[in-house]
């Protein structure tokens, strides 16, 4: 089972229950994306959900992270996380990721929260880690 850890800071909130907010928050920015470490193949801006490719770390352990940058507040929603789609293989708060190669799973039970950036960091692959990743909600008009 693959799981991440994401950190959440404390902060006070008061978020709506605004339904509307479901856009993708990511866009199309690459820049938008960092990491621990990177596969010269596998940067981090390949870590988005439906790109051709995944983000890879150099190293393989759980030091290494896939952060998205809002370049501003955002509330987050919902995730969803998928790995390579090649291996065989079938935060803080604990999100379940997917299981094989290619399943999205889409998380959405936690409560939304304020961010400016989302850190994913793996906690348990198969051989490699390999991870792409999409974050849902809205920008936010808060600073």
């Amino acid at each position: 089972m693959s799981k991440f850890k994401v950190s959440l800071r404390g902060f006070n909130a008061q978020l709506s229950a605004d339904t509307a907010c479901k856009e993708v928050l990511m866009g199309a920015l690459s820049g938008a994306m960092s990491a621990s470490s990177s596969h010269s193949d596998h940067p981090p801006n390949s870590g988005r959900l439906l790109a051709d490719t995944w983000w890879m770390p150099d190293q393989h352990d759980v030091f290494q992270y896939l952060k998205v940058d809002f370049s501003g507040l955002a509330v987050v929603r919902k995730s969803a996380v998928k790995g390579s789609g090649n291996s065989t293989a079938a935060g803080a708060r604990l999100f379940v990721g997917n299981l094989n190669n290619s399943a999205v799973i889409s998380e959405s039970s936690f409560p939304p929260f304020l961010a400016r950036h989302v850190k994913f960091l793996p906690q348990h692959w198969h051989e490699k880690i390999a991870l792409r990743v999409e974050l849902y909600g809205c920008r936010s008009s808060g600073t």
